[in-house]
């Protein structure tokens, strides 16, 4: 071949630009340039003595370190030397920069996300510190605001010998042909979007943490959400803060679990336990008994591990991101967002149906009812379609700072802390009002109906159920005939998904109730001890079942008559009652009896009768 006259194809599409490569001009495009007329080629002898070079001496190649590497280390925190687990997510970001200079046609962007106090910024932390000499520079900006990403810039900017800028510091990086790492730490406001700040072109390595679940779109080799840390990592984790050990003995195991469980597994909280364990010197036993009193307290500890970055709370952590929500430049969507929040709080923390709030919206309106006052957005739609975007709207806000997660299932979920602080945080009266809505919320949302998908939906109700009864002593200062409606729905709720005895125990009290207010034979009360009855016989007790139902037909017949349609109904179930026990001979006669009262009051064609 001949030397090289002009370039024939562009560099970027022939060189891998690894560390390691070595370049050979050739004078020939893509389909020629591995082809050699005869093995006197002068680029051929070029190509075949590198490569018996490599054989003769293959660690060399692969063991040496490219002095251009590990040159510049721009990182201002110190990775916790307790730093535990995520074995997994380490992997899956190594794997996904693919692997020890190696590099691809694009740039290679990772993106962390979860809530706040889950490790993200430990995590990136981890990975730098274990592959700093893959990169020739390491960078590091705080993207929580546009004033601390340009002093980032500004920083890597007189590091690089570069104009004291955006635009400076993005040309370097975009043409230095040695690899480095860009990190975008706590981009967590929606608001401010990373494009600008990003280098053109296809070089180097991008790492992003946020809270928001959006910032994913930016990934370009991944993304992870970083949740909570596994059981026996968090056990792990609180041994090595609180014990400087990183296994238990038999007597501490079970107070060790239970405290991981009740911080959710959320590494930031079993950081700050393990601290406030260690410094106050009191066995995980009595901090369970200090967690249960003083919740507030210890989860406000600030742990003392000197160079950390450990210099918020987790309750601090998620302070940060309700200041964002409330100073949201549309105020209205603000305020409705929160107030939601403020009813959640009230739910068990998984696994909340979407369709509870669209529920009582609908049903209102075919009541011909205004906007119920306990939901966020009264009067903020104009139909069912406006009110579902104001919902969708809310819930967005609040899963851009992960406070929720969306599920697959068109519900959401939220870590049980975040729960249990922002319920804390409100005052008495506030806790009591944002009860009683989440009480009437989840009440009104069901319907009469029993079509599969109210089955279904009544079914995804049941954790959240138990969640109100347990509050119901603390917040439960309601009006009789909400606490029917509540213990009527309730009680259905737990019959159709198995907790029939629960079931029993709040029928028993709307039974009472409905006496004490409306009198023993009034029809709404005669009903509730219909379905008294009924649960009796669901639960086994046919003997109280039948004595209930003979009660209902003696007072349905001395207050509406004997051939009235409600007790004819009621001496139909009770001719069943007496087939379940084996007193069939009754059974028939009663049936009989319901037979001709129907023919002497609707004819013989008709429907009831037939």
């Amino acid at each position: 071949m001949k030397g090289l006259s002009s370039l024939i194809v562009e560099k970027y599409s022939v060189l891998l630009e690894t560390n390691h490569e070595e370049q050979i001009p050739v004078d020939a495009d893509h389909s020629m340039m591995c082809k050699f007329e005869t093995d006197n080629d002068s680029t051929f002898e070029k190509v075949y003595k590198r490569i018996r070079r490599m054989k003769s001496n293959p660690r060399q190649i692969t063991d040496e370190q490219p002095s251009s590497c590990d040159k510049y280390f721009e990182v201002p925190y110190l990775l916790s030397p307790m730093f535990t687990g995520r074995d997994k997510e380490l992997q899956y970001l190594t794997e996904s920069f693919g692997g020890p200079w190696a590099y691809g046609g694009f740039q290679r962007r990772f993106v962390l996300f979860g809530l706040g106090g889950s490790g993200k910024t430990q995590l990136c932390l981890k990975y730098t510190e274990a592959h700093r000499k893959r990169y020739f520079g390491i960078f590091w900006i705080d993207a929580s605001s546009k004033e601390s990403i340009q002093q980032g810039f500004t920083q890597i900017a007189r590091v690089l010998q570069v104009d004291e800028n955006v635009d400076g510091v993005k040309r370097k990086l975009a043409n230095m042909s040695e690899s480095w790492l860009l990190v975008f730490d706590n981009a967590d406001d929606p608001q401010l979007g990373l494009e600008p700040y990003l280098p053109t072109g296809n070089r180097g390595d991008v790492i992003i943490t946020s809270r928001n679940p959006q910032s994913q779109l930016y990934n370009t080799v991944g993304c992870r959400e970083i949740g909570r840390l596994s059981p026996e990592d968090s056990m792990s984790l609180l041994y090595r803060i609180a014990c400087g050990t990183t296994s238990s003995s038999l007597h501490t195991l079970e107070d060790c679990q239970k405290i991981v469980e009740a911080l959710g597994y959320l590494a930031l909280a079993i950081v700050q336990a393990g601290s406030y364990i260690r410094e106050t010197s009191c066995s995980l036993h009595e901090y369970l008994e200090i967690y249960e009193e003083r919740r507030d307290i210890v989860l406000q500890h600030l742990p003392k591990h000197h160079g950390t970055l450990y210099s918020h709370s987790v309750y601090t952590t998620w302070q940060v991101s309700i200041d964002k929500i409330a100073s949201g430049q549309d105020q209205i969507l603000s305020k409705q967002t929160l107030g939601l929040l403020k009813i959640i709080c009230f739910y068990h923390y998984d696994l909340i149906p979407i369709q509870m709030f669209y529920n009582v919206w609908y049903l209102s309106q075919q009541d011909s009812q205004s906007q119920p006052d306990y939901l966020p957005w009264q009067g903020a739609a104009l139909d069912l379609f406006d009110y579902q975007q104001s919902v969708q709207a809310s819930l967005t806000s609040l899963a851009s700072f992960s406070l929720i997660k969306r599920n697959a299932d068109i519900s959401f979920s939220l870590h049980p802390l975040v729960r249990e602080w922002y319920r804390g945080r409100m005052p008495r009266d506030e806790q009591q009002l944002n009860y009683r809505r989440a009480l009437s919320l989840l009440t009104n949302s069901v319907s009469g109906k029993f079509e599969t998908e109210d089955y279904a939906f009544r079914h995804s109700l049941v954790s959240h159920v138990h969640e109100l009864l347990r509050y119901q002593n603390d917040y439960g200062d309601i009006s009789e005939e909400e606490r029917i409606q509540e213990l009527s729905v309730f009680s259905l709720i737990f019959a159709e998904n198995g907790w029939i005895w629960h079931a029993l125990q709040l029928t028993e009290e709307v039974v009472e109730l409905r006496k004490s207010k409306l009198e023993e034979d009034h029809p709404d009360t005669l009903k509730s001890i219909h379905t008294l009855a009924n649960y009796n016989s669901q639960a086994g007790r046919q003997t109280e079942a039948l004595q209930l139902t003979e009660q209902v037909v003696k007072l349905y017949k001395s207050k509406l008559g004997e051939d009235h349609p409600d007790t004819l109904g009621s001496m139909h179930n009770l001719a069943i009652r007496y087939a379940g026990v084996g007193r069939q001979t009754e059974a028939l006669q009663l049936m009989e009896e319901v037979v001709e009262l129907y023919k002497n009051r609707l004819g013989n064609e008709h429907p009831d009768t037939l």
